[in-house]
């Protein structure tokens, strides 16, 4: 017998030995954790949560926090969050300790010039400002036009058009070159009113833009000529432009079209050049998101006199760049948002800091979310999203509903999904230009001369799945790519089917790394629920983000009659003032929430089983701790006039909307039939 084989025999044979003699106290079963506090704080216990929740667990917070005066809404979780981030954001912005990375130094650096008014920043910002005007001044051709305006769209002023590197629904590996149309100042609704407080609102934007003109050095009567032109203008693009929605609709923004087509359509504008200087490929395809506001362009190019399109690149420039302007010009600007495009006064720390986010989002996400997240909390979440990503894949057989080819279709898709969290092992990209310690406006320029390239240059490189190029996104804010992981939320992206789930998401109380199982699902689980219900809503595209349909027509029914439960459901909130909630409108958040809560509590049930009678120090269950760490996800106080503008549900309705359909919350709080929280089994509304 070999010297090895006597030492495991010995081992086993001890083994034994221990297992047979302590029997007795190994089959009692181990003990259960002790469950992490539960924060009562925002509740209101004269509430009964059979008849609302939402009140009973958020009523305490709401009637302490009051309704805001500053802003449209106050979240809870997200003040939470907010707090957390201010500090991560303040440390990396003025903690010169940090600086001896030279990634940080070059952000605070970039907020410190940010931060510094007075008359020297002033004089330097007019400066600068008039180095770029003199270029506008001096256009005397349609040739000077032509470049002069591709050296304002390099800066990311959206003056007539725009143009961007996008992805290619016919090539997924690859992006293309998209015409879009260009920025306005107004809402594009405004322009298209032609009702009387519209036209009042317009008036008064006239008068901003003239007062703009004016303060940049043009004489009082001039601006007011200007500024109706430029006005009108603006209505005559904005008449035929496209909503948001419309611009993200395929079968209406999808018009491919060659640089020669291009230049041939719309030929009173230098395309040859222009898409040189860009970089747009000669023999490659691109897009024109809208003809129809193309042509408009084209047409007026033909109308415009040149002092008419010299002005209003002025003023697109002014309008760009107000943050980095003169102290008195963005005293003007923030006066006219905050009295007709609801747009509250910030403070100039937080101005500068969301300066900061647009102008360096990348290098600001990567050192926030490496500092102060981290990879243990970023591995945390994984599992969470793989519990619940398991526990949707799985349902989908049972949805017979749907055709089996859509089931098919469906769970390949959910298979395939790429939900990426947190944040990337590999960075895009970061500018290197050199920070001015004193002059902000040169450093906005430089720093939104590099995004706005990098949009461009995605036309002359890969695409890949796992890219996290969707965190640079030149939509969020006009001219600007913001690297969106700073701030917590879900993005998708229906040409790779993937998901990003930002870093700033993975921050108590929706995320807490020490918190029990139930309740970072009753947070994070939910949000994933939610952000993969939109997934399974989206059956235009396929597993490999294919435009195509994965429903039959008779699915697409089968899924609106279902549907229909749900938007007459919100159809019955009343939101004061004679007005009701719009259940179509809201309907793709509102399944999103319903899918969500149900999915990630069935992911809970499925990894806790019998665990989830276990009772806190307080006596609530596993079960009811989730519903209730939901419902403290929502908690809001929102002013009424935005209640009735918003595209989500109030948030009463959120918490207590899907709940109420929800036979395992009746369970769980021992809710009695005919309770406002327990809908009819013939009113309750399943859709996925």
């Amino acid at each position: 017998m070999s010297r090895k084989f006597q030492v495991v025999v010995a081992a086993g044979l001890a083994t034994s030995l221990l297992i047979l003699g302590g029997s007795q106290a190994m089959s009692k079963p181990p003990a259960e954790p002790v469950l992490s506090p539960l924060d009562t704080s925002t509740f209101d216990r004269s509430a009964d949560p059979c008849t609302d929740f939402y009140q009973y667990v958020c009523g305490g917070w709401m009637a302490k926090t009051g309704e805001p005066t500053d802003r449209n809404y106050v979240a809870l979780a997200e003040e939470a969050a907010s707090a957390q981030n201010r500090a991560a954001m303040t440390a990396l912005l003025t903690d010169r300790s940090l600086a001896k990375d030279p990634e940080v130094d070059r952000l605070q650096v970039f907020y410190a010039s940010c931060m510094a008014g007075g008359d020297q920043a002033d004089r330097l910002a007019q400066a600068s400002l008039q180095g770029w005007l003199g270029r506008i001044d001096g256009v005397e051709t349609r040739a000077d036009f032509a470049t002069v305006l591709q050296s304002l769209h390099a800066r990311g002023v959206r003056a007539f058009f725009r143009y961007s590197g996008e992805p290619d629904p016919a090539d997924k590996s690859r992006f293309r070159g998209e015409i879009h149309q260009g920025a306005f100042g107004l809402p594009r609704g405004t322009y298209r009113d032609d009702g009387a407080e519209a036209a009042a609102v317009i008036a008064s934007y006239r008068g901003h833009v003239a007062a703009m003109l004016a303060s940049s050095g043009v004489e009082r009567g001039e601006a007011n000529r200007q500024a109706e032109r430029i006005v009108a203008m603006e209505k005559a693009m904005a008449r035929v432009s496209l909503s948001f929605a419309e611009r993200f609709d395929p079968s209406i923004s999808n018009n491919p079209i060659d640089p020669a087509a291009l230049a041939r359509n719309y030929p009173n504008f230098a395309w040859a050049d222009y898409l040189k200087a860009v970089g747009q490929p000669a023999g490659r395809p691109m897009n024109v998101t809208s003809p129809k506001y193309l042509k408009a362009v084209n047409d007026g190019l033909a109308q415009w006199s040149m002092r008419d399109l010299k002005a209003y690149l002025r003023w697109r420039l002014l309008d760009t760049v107000t943050p980095a302007l003169p102290g008195a010009m963005r005293e003007e600007q923030a006066r006219f948002a905050a009295a007709y495009l609801d747009e509250p006064r910030a403070s100039r720390a937080d101005e500068c800091e969301v300066e900061t986010i647009k102008g360096m989002g990348v290098e600001l996400s990567r050192q926030y979310s490496t500092r102060f997240i981290g990879v243990q909390a970023r591995g945390g979440a994984k599992t969470i999203v793989h519990q619940v990503r398991g526990q949707i894949a799985d349902s989908v057989d049972g949805m017979t509903w749907l055709s089996p080819s859509a089931r098919a279709a469906t769970r390949k898709k959910i298979d395939a999904l790429s939900i990426k969290v947190g944040f990337p092992d590999a960075w895009p990209a970061t500018g290197a230009d050199p920070m001015s310690a004193t002059n902000f406006f040169d450093n906005v320029m430089a720093t939104r001369g590099f995004q706005e390239k990098r949009a461009w240059a995605r036309v002359n490189e890969p695409r890949t799945r796992e890219s996290w190029e969707i965190m640079v996104y030149p939509d969020v804010a006009p001219g600007l790519a913001v690297a969106r992981l700073t701030v917590p939320n879900g993005y998708p992206d229906v040409f790779t089917n993937s998901i990003i789930l930002t870093a700033a998401g993975l921050t108590p109380p929706r995320y807490d790394e020490d918190a029990s199982p139930e309740l970072r699902m009753g947070g994070y689980g939910a949000l994933v629920g939610h952000e993969v219900t939109h997934v399974l809503e989206n059956h235009d595209y396929d597993a490999e983000g294919e435009g195509h349909d994965i429903w039959t027509a008779a699915d697409a029914s089968a899924h609106d009659q279902r549907a229909q439960c749900l938007i007459k459901q919100a159809n019955e909130v009343d939101l004061g003032g004679g007005a009701r909630l719009n259940g179509e409108r809201t309907f793709s958040e509102n399944v999103a929430d319903l899918g969500g809560v149900n999915f990630a509590y069935d992911a809970l049930v499925r990894a806790l089983g019998p665990r989830m009678g276990q009772r806190d120090k307080a006596g609530f269950t596993r079960a009811q701790r989730f519903f209730i760490a939901y419902a403290q996800s929502r908690c809001t106080v929102q002013r009424e006039a935005y209640a009735r503008l918003d595209n989500h549900a109030p948030a009463s309705f959120r918490v207590n909307g899907p709940l109420a359909n929800m036979p395992a919350f009746a369970k769980a709080f021992a809710c009695r039939k005919g309770s406002a929280m327990v809908r009819p089994a013939e009113r309750r509304c399943v859709v996925w």
